[in-house]
């Protein structure tokens, strides 16, 4: 995945528990353009846990049932692609093996995260270029004021 925006994008976003509109796995499947197979030997299968995978890919879906709905809890990809603790990525990091349909989906379902994103830098951005400004125009009056001192002369500007 090479789109910086998408890295900055956050992986609980997706989390069953943590949000008002969960995925269904069903639809999150019917995305992706690999195979995976259900595993039954995992931790909370008993309990209404799931977990789909694709060893080849170093994929791992979990989901979880809620009145007898699986949804989308949280996908593992590859080894640590987005931060050095695990393996949890956003949906954005499947890019290569998630469906055009796929895709769309994501944005808009990230839609209000990326305008959020968006707005912080271009605010950061604003501070910056006020500070730059304010120090720039403190530096000339340093020089200014310098140029009216008299000093060894190794030190003059």
């Amino acid at each position: 995945m090479e789109n910086i925006l998408y890295k900055k994008l956050n992986a609980d976003k997706i989390r069953m528990n943590w949000n008002k509109n969960p995925i269904k796995m069903e639809e999150f499947k019917s995305f992706l353009k690999c195979t995976t197979t259900k595993s039954t030997n995992h931790l909370g299968h008993d309990n209404g846990w799931t977990l789909y995978e694709n060893e080849d890919l170093k994929l791992h879906i979990h989901g979880g049932k809620v009145s007898g709905i699986d949804y989308l809890d949280y996908i593992e990809f590859g080894t640590k692609l987005a931060n050095p603790y695990n393996n949890w990525v956003n949906p954005f990091y499947l890019s290569e093996i998630l469906t055009e349909e796929g895709i769309k989906f994501f944005r808009n379902y990230y839609k209000e995260d990326i305008e959020l994103l968006i707005e912080k830098y271009k605010t950061e951005i604003e501070n910056i270029e006020f500070n730059l400004k304010e120090k720039t125009d403190e530096f000339n009056q340093f020089l200014n004021e310098l140029k009216t001192i008299k000093f060894d002369p190794i030190l003059e500007f």
